[in-house]
Formats: structure tokens, C-alpha cells, sequence
């Protein structure tokens, strides 16, 4: 077994921890911890320079299980690769919500975000980490579990997201804006 997948699907951006996923990823690695790994999202022409230098890198560490690197053809490819996720992680430093995380989180997949921003809004306690080294010892417990067969990782966790959907949150909006017109 090539171990669980970890989904990384944020765009390329300095704001969304780049440098902290090259971290983390490199002390999965150090531990000699067995995973595979997909970095994927929105890219522009001026890509990150952690992701820049780690690519090679990674490519050699994780050889196949480097499942993903870059974004995906296609939303269909895009979805179809986070109902495979087991693990979807975040390590953006500026996060006005979290779509990509509760993308993720629709299809099964357990997250592992910041405690800060606005995932504490989103995510009970259980799914989220003070600092890198908590991030690491999160996966590295994570990975383990689920190596050994005694942790399920990937689990119909709609609840998390349902609340953000967008019939959900229509609704909200439909009853703020009818408030607001009767207050006059």
C-alpha cells in the first residue's frame, strides 16, 4: 500500500503556506512516514519559489506517490481526485473562508487546518493545528493509524460542510434580506 492521500488544493499563492507544506511534507518524509501526496489548485504565471524548489525534490522522494502536482485539466479530474483523498490539508497564513478545505471535507476526506482564520468557524478543535510540529505529529499519528487499519480517514463528513452550502446559505440570505425590507 502506498499509504493515504493527502490533498493540498489551494492556489499557488504566498498566502497559502507554501513554504509550510514544503516543511511538513519534508518531515513526513524524515520520518520515514509512507503517503502519497497531491498539490493541486489554481496556478499563475509567477509560481511560488518553495514549491518551485521542492518539486524536484519531492518528485524523487515520493516517485509515484506523488500523485498530483499542479492544477488539474478539469473540475471533473479536480472532484474525482478529492473523493480519492483521505486527508485534506491547509497551511494558508490569510483565508477569508475555506472553500477549498470544505471541497474537500464534501467528499470524504478529514481535514487538518490552522487553528486560526476562519477555520475555527468551520472545523471543531479535532481537526485543527497550533503550529507546524502539531501538524506533523497530527499526519504522522493520521498515517499510522491508518496504515495499521485501525483509523478510517475518509468518512461521509457532510455535516462539516452542509451548513456553507449554497441552498443553505440562499436560505440565510433570503431570510436576512426579508428582515431588513420589513424593518424598512
Amino acid at each position: 500500500e502506498q499509504g493515504p492521500l493527502i490533498v493540498w488544493n489551494h492556489r499557488w499563492e504566498h498566502d497559502k503556506g507554501p513554504e509550510e507544506l514544503v516543511t511538513i511534507v519534508e518531515a513526513l518524509l524524515d520520518r520515514g512516514l509512507v503517503f502519497r501526496l497531491a498539490v493541486c489548485g489554481h496556478q499563475f504565471r509567477r509560481r511560488p519559489p518553495a514549491l518551485v524548489a521542492a518539486e524536484p525534490r519531492l518528485r524523487a522522494a515520493l516517485g509515484s506517490r506523488l500523485v498530483q502536482w499542479g492544477e488539474l485539466p478539469s473540475r471533473s479530474a479536480y472532484l474525482e481526485l478529492l473523493m480519492q483523498a483521505q486527508i485534506a490539508l491547509s497551511t494558508a497564513r490569510h483565508e477569508f473562508f475555506g472553500i477549498a478545505v470544505l471541497e474537500a471535507v464534501h467528499c470524504g476526506a478529514r481535514p487538518l487546518v490552522p487553528d486560526a482564520l476562519s477555520y475555527p468557524e468551520l472545523f471543531p478543535e479535532e481537526y485543527r493545528y497550533a503550529t507546524i510540529a502539531d501538524a506533523v505529529a497530527t499526519l504522522a499519528e493520521l498515517i499510522a493509524g491508518w496504515r495499521a487499519g485501525t483509523l478510517a480517514l475518509r468518512a461521509d463528513r457532510r455535516a462539516l460542510s452542509e451548513p456553507w452550502s449554497a441552498p443553505v446559505m440562499l436560505e440565510r440570505y433570503r431570510r436576512l434580506f426579508e428582515r431588513e425590507l420589513a424593518a424598512g
